[in-house]
């Protein structure tokens, strides 16, 4: 008894392709908006530290207490850098070129 497999194996090639796009492009999206976040907070954290000091004790207070909240923020910062960097790191490892964009 001969079983023709062909027809199988072509289709669940396809899917398999399908399926790995798919969860290529909703990591993208994931990485993609994860870095966003932590970019807009980083900007955010660096809007509030550029302001000028008033030559009073109380806007180096509030300079001094943006320093302490980046430095307690720094340590978060890069361990969240690392889940969005492997995350493009299996996308530039495992996909053929043309599938996302680099930038």
């Amino acid at each position: 008894m001969q079983l023709k497999t062909q027809n199988l194996v072509v289709g669940l090639k396809q899917y398999t392709k399908e399926w790995k796009n798919q969860y290529a492009e909703d990591l993208h999206k994931k990485a993609k908006h994860e870095l966003y976040r932590l970019t807009d907070h980083i900007t955010e954290l660096n809007d509030k530290l550029s302001k000028t000091v008033v030559k009073d004790i109380d806007s180096l207070g509030v300079v001094m207490e943006k320093l302490e909240e980046i430095r307690s923020f720094q340590a978060v910062i890069d361990i969240s850098f690392n889940p969005v960097n492997e995350m493009y790191a299996l996308l530039d490892n495992n996909l053929p070129g043309g599938i996302h964009d680099k930038d």
